[in-house]
């Protein structure tokens, strides 16, 4: 079994994942397209909102975790 480093992801980061969603929802809402694919991606969305209502949680291996600064720019964040 492989290393792992996991992370829960805090209310105040869900927020602004939320406050992301809401946005893309709003905009293809006032698309008012008939395209198939952008109605799955509404429901998709509403999906992720629900699923952040719980406990969420981001899982790297220990190699991923040991390139994430490179990768990203930024420090694996530890929340306390």
């Amino acid at each position: 079994m492989k290393k792992t480093v996991k992370q829960v992801i805090p209310a105040a980061q869900k927020k602004i994942i939320i406050d992301a969603l809401n946005l893309m929802l709003k905009f293809l809402q006032d698309l008012k397209s008939e395209d198939e694919n952008v109605h799955y991606k509404m429901f998709d969305i509403l999906c992720l909102k629900g699923m952040l209502s719980g406990e969420v949680s981001a899982e790297f291996t220990m190699s991923e975790y040991d390139k994430f600064c490179s990768n990203h720019g930024v420090d694996f964040p530890i929340y306390s």
